[in-house]
């Protein structure tokens, strides 16, 4: 069994928002990006990126759905 738990953030910023919230070992963060450009916001540009940077918990990103 495990427990899953959400954070909501904000700050000044992306490393203000994301040292907002209380890292716990063994925390994953997991969020998707859209369908528009997916490789340009992934490894360019755009949100994805700038919360990359500043995430010290390993990181699931997942692609749009197909369904």
């Amino acid at each position: 069994e495990f427990e899953v738990e959400t954070s909501l953030a904000n700050g000044k910023g992306w490393e203000k928002a994301v040292s907002s919230v209380k890292w716990k070992k063994g925390d994953l963060a997991c969020f998707a990006f859209r369908r528009q450009s997916q490789f340009k916001r992934v490894f360019f540009s755009g949100p994805t990126s700038e919360f990359l940077r500043h995430c010290p918990a390993p990181s699931l990103i997942f692609p749009p759905s197909t369904a």
